[in-house]
């Protein structure tokens, strides 16, 4: 059965409630404080009274919920009234009990809130089973070459490190970037694509770093560049080697710093 934390000042009212659970055989830790709760990881239910020595049950649910997605708060108070549930709920609280505790009540409780774990952790799984079957279908090779490369390329996707891909045209450069893109803890944010052998040489510097306004004739107002555009996602700079020299230059500055300077602007944005 699973694991139960009661948080209870009244050591007789927390005895009594450790014992029932016991005999339905749960697993059952109790402490009388807020400073005692302490590895929370390992419950699925903690029992919190809304009333403590060291401070409010409801002022820390949501951060026991943080530690431990899967908790499920119970809160049990002598002062059971509607504010006191609605506050609770809203900060993340399972289900709201008043005391004295009517033992039935609570095991329906504790039996609904178990029936959610299982369907939390079943749906990430089911998850977790769809995004490897994307990944597999994503990209196709069952060469030893190829599944070399996606080893690395997984591996990479964890990370934040710069990547330069290299190959042939038609070898499926742009495919791993989106794979990489569609994977990585960015895949959320924005997803810029370059491609800077489209792009004027005139042009290229304010294309990828902005501009201030009054930078140049025509500039009217400023205007940010496709590294400000793509700022904690990713960019991706196809036929890079065709960028200007001095483009490059700076370039290897962005790299290296994660810094840019628009045209025009003497003050450096991350």
């Amino acid at each position: 059965m699973g694991k139960i934390l009661i948080v209870e000042d009244d050591k007789n009212s927390a005895y009594i409630l450790k014992q029932f659970l016991e005999k339905k055989k749960y697993d059952v830790d109790m402490v009388y404080d807020l400073k005692s709760v302490k590895e929370l990881n390992q419950y699925d239910i903690a029992l919190l009274d809304m009333i403590l020595p060291d401070g409010k049950g409801t002022e820390k649910i949501s951060e026991y919920i943080k530690i431990n997605p899967y908790l499920k708060v119970i809160i049990m108070t002598g002062f059971g009234d509607v504010q006191d549930a609605v506050y609770s709920m809203k900060s993340g609280a399972f289900d709201f009990i008043k005391k004295p505790i009517d033992l039935k009540r609570l095991m329906f409780i504790i039996e609904k809130a178990y029936e959610e774990i299982k369907l939390e952790k079943e749906n990430e799984r089911l998850k977790y089973i769809v995004q490897e079957n994307i990944k597999e279908d994503f990209v196709i090779g069952q060469s030893e070459i190829m599944k070399n490369i996606i080893y690395i390329v997984n591996k990479v996707i964890e990370t934040d490190a710069n990547i330069l891909i290299t190959g042939e045209t038609g070898v499926g450069k742009e495919v791993f970037t989106r794979y990489i893109q569609r994977f990585s803890k960015r895949k959320d944010n924005p997803f810029i694509i370059v491609n800077c052998a489209a792009i004027p040489k005139d042009l290229v510097e304010s294309e990828l770093f902005g501009y201030e306004k009054g930078a140049f004739t025509g500039a009217e107002k400023s205007k940010p560049g496709k590294f400000e555009l793509a700022d904690n996602g990713t960019i991706f700079l196809d036929e890079v080697g065709e960028l200007p020299l001095e483009i490059q230059s700076k370039l290897l500055r962005v790299l290296e710093n994660g810094t840019i300077e628009r045209v025009g602007e003497q003050k450096k944005l991350m």
